[in-house]
This record gives structure tokens, C-alpha cells and sequence, in this order.
């Protein structure tokens, strides 16, 4: 599967956003977005209660093509 063009700018700023962590709350999600922590739980595939940040600039990225 090819990544898209997005993906490692928003990568490279989540990273900046939350360095050192790999898993994110909804509430942090939340703040690094600036929306709200139910938002974010909405909009993105967390699971228990964490998304990796891997897979949220994924989502990201395919949400910026559309």
C-alpha cells in the first residue's frame, strides 16, 4: 500500500505535538487539533480508549484528499 503524500508531514507533526508517546487519548487528540475530546473519539478509530499515532495520520491524510 502506497502512502499518501500527506501522511509524513502529519506524522512529523504529531510527533512534534506529542514526542515520545505513541498512544493518544481522545482528549489529546483533542488538544492537538484543537476539537473537542468527543469529536475526536468520533472521528478517529480509537481503540480502548488509544489510537496510534501511525494510524491517525493515516485517517488524517485520507481525510485531507477528500
Amino acid at each position: 500500500m502506497r502512502e499518501s503524500e500527506n501522511f509524513r508531514p502529519i506524522l512529523e507533526r504529531l510527533d512534534e505535538k506529542a514526542p515520545g508517546k505513541e498512544l493518544l487519548r481522545p482528549s489529546e487528540v483533542g488538544k492537538i487539533l484543537g476539537i473537542c475530546r468527543q469529536t475526536a473519539a468520533r472521528r478517529y478509530p480509537f481503540h480502548d480508549g488509544y489510537i496510534n499515532k501511525v494510524a491517525l495520520a493515516q485517517t488524517m491524510a485520507k481525510e485531507s484528499k477528500t
